[in-house]
């Protein structure tokens, strides 16, 4: 609860009212719990180890524990009420300047941000471009080849082509 409390009495959580209102719920869940245990402390301690070992005693203490916890949650709310400063019309001139130093460092900060996912989108994008491009090389490479194999195999014809008419030729002049 004391570092609810800390970050609740900062300026940009006081000046941001969900903030607020979540750490507020937070910290009644926690003053909800705290009180349960402490009444619920209580009460066994007046109850008496026999009553702590019977379950139908136990559940006849149940209203008091109940009780004792509406009471102590009373007594934290309003301890956590006085503890809670809420931010004045006339504020310092200092917390002005200090706000407005931790807003000059936000919008860095998201300034930073946004130049670091604009450059990751285009590291990515030339990735994929160099991908692109490397696939391209190997479709030309591919073709290339293709292309030199037809040129071998047409030659291998040609020349078994021309084998043959010689062969023939032969045969005619003999």
């Amino acid at each position: 609860m004391e570092t609810h409390l800390a970050i609740m009495s900062t300026p940009v959580v006081q000046m941001n009212p969900q903030a607020m209102a979540t750490l507020q719920g937070h910290i009644q869940e926690h003053i909800g719990m705290l009180a349960e245990q402490q009444a619920q402390q209580m009460v066994m301690e007046q109850a008496g180890p026999e009553v702590q070992q019977n379950p139908e005693a136990m559940q006849m203490l149940q209203p008091a524990i109940e009780r004792q916890a509406a009471m102590i949650i009373a007594e934290l709310t309003e301890e956590f009420t006085q503890t809670v400063e809420p931010v004045g019309e006339g504020a310092d001139p200092l917390v002005e300047i200090r706000q407005q130093e931790l807003q000059l460092k936000a919008a860095d900060m998201e300034r930073k941000s946004t130049e670091f996912d604009a450059k990751q989108e285009l590291e990515r994008e030339k990735e994929m471009a160099d991908a692109s491009l490397a696939q391209e090389r190997l479709n030309l490479q591919q073709d290339a080849l293709a292309d030199k194999t037809r040129v071998a195999e047409d030659r291998i014809q040609t020349q078994r082509d021309i084998a043959a008419i010689n062969a023939q030729m032969k045969g005619v002049r003999q």
